[in-house]
């Protein structure tokens, strides 16, 4: 039910590892203050470049899409307005027996 890198098991240093790459944009978030400036680098850099987010372990992560289910079930969260279901008028009354 999450999604992210647990570091626990093992602490690579994603940040080295760009860099030893070539990335010359390589940078680690820690403090949400610092999201929205070094953001706007990320995005402004015209090379190839990594950003790394250290977010809440516990945080949950939308949108999610659950095991076995279609985007029609994607649970979105508070933040995030979730799509109309497309209706399509062709095949209503169809069994799928009769559609092909």
């Amino acid at each position: 039910r999450y999604s992210g890198t647990d570091k626990s098991l093992h602490k690579k240093d994603f940040i080295m590892a760009a860099e030893a790459d070539g990335y010359e944009f390589a940078k680690r978030v820690n403090n949400q203050k610092h999201l929205k400036k070094v953001l706007r680098e990320f995005v402004e850099c015209k090379t190839p470049a990594f950003l790394e987010v250290m977010i809440d372990p516990y945080a949950e992560v939308w949108p999610m899409v659950g095991p076995g289910d279609g985007y029609s079930k994607m649970k979105v969260g508070d933040y995030i307005t979730p799509r109309e279901t497309p209706k399509s008028d062709q095949s209503e009354g169809l069994d799928a027996t009769s559609m092909f």
